[in-house]
């Protein structure tokens, strides 16, 4: 039986090129698969694979469009030894049919996954490119039960082109942040993300700008209240939704996002929102 996980996906001269966590019996696979325009789905490439016992971590995986058209593929790596985790960085240049080993443990410090208050369960990895600078933002959920919420982001900037990250931050114990997504645009990056019940996006003038110190911006006509949340105190991280966002080919910039009710009054619902002055 196969299991397919987290996936992310960027777009090199008209061929698509799909990340993703593939499970199979006894092992988990780090694998990407590209289709080019017009065509079938290509064969699953392994890039990277490892025996799933217990302390294996999910990857997670990331993917980055460079100027030259190559492409960064970013995962997290854990050392259960040393309760502690990583991001290896692989490199395609030929539209993902090959993958080489770019940077491993790209991070300079590691990010703890201990079970205590000083660690993360750590989830999507999403990073941009723009004007020299790699912008990487890891969705976490903190296990410091004190904080108002454990859903939140560490945040990472790269002057290498994302051989190595330098640690910028890690979000405030009082905002709430889920599923963040990184784009690139002529102004800048922006991030959107969910918070409890709206979408909101925050433009960075520079990979290295924290992202708390800019305000965020609700994007318009987000009102997504009817969905039944998880609210503190109960888990203080559950959200009941998803999001993904990207730029489109004439600049335009689209978030959809897809909420979920719970068992006794489900919904299933999506939103596509877009913005045309970044």
């Amino acid at each position: 039986v196969q299991t397919i996980n987290y996936p992310d996906i960027v777009q090199v001269d008209h061929t698509l090129i799909c990340a993703y966590q593939d499970t199979t019996t006894g092992l988990k696979r780090l694998r990407v698969q590209t289709r080019a325009r017009d065509a079938a789905w290509g064969s699953p490439v392994t890039v990277y694979s490892k025996a799933t016992p217990v302390a294996v971590k999910d990857y997670r995986p990331g993917l980055c469009v460079l100027p030259d058209g190559s492409v960064l593929l970013a995962a997290h790596i854990n050392d259960p030894s040393a309760n502690e985790s990583n991001v290896d960085v692989w490199r395609s240049t030929d539209k993902g049919a090959t993958w080489s080993l770019f940077s491993e443990a790209a991070l300079k410090t590691g990010i703890s996954t201990v079970t205590g208050s000083a660690g993360f369960d750590l989830k999507r990895i999403r990073l941009a490119y723009n004007e020299g600078q790699v912008l990487m933002i890891i969705h976490a959920v903190s296990n410091d039960t004190s904080r108002t919420y454990r859903g939140t982001y560490l945040q990472y900037a790269s002057s290498s082109l994302g051989g190595r990250f330098d640690y910028i931050e890690t979000g405030a114990q009082d905002l709430f942040v889920s599923m963040p997504d990184v784009m690139s645009t002529p102004a800048g990056f922006i991030v959107a993300h969910i918070t409890w019940n709206k979408l909101q996006c925050r433009r960075l003038s520079d990979a290295y700008v924290p992202f708390s110190n800019v305000p965020a911006i609700d994007a318009a006509s987000n009102d997504i209240n009817f969905v039944e949340w998880d609210s503190p105190p109960a888990t203080k991280f559950a959200a009941s939704a998803d999001m993904a966002a990207c730029v489109g080919q004439d600049g335009t910039l689209y978030i959809l996002a897809r909420v979920y009710g719970n068992p006794s009054a489900p919904l299933n619902d999506c939103q596509i929102i877009r913005s045309t002055d970044h």
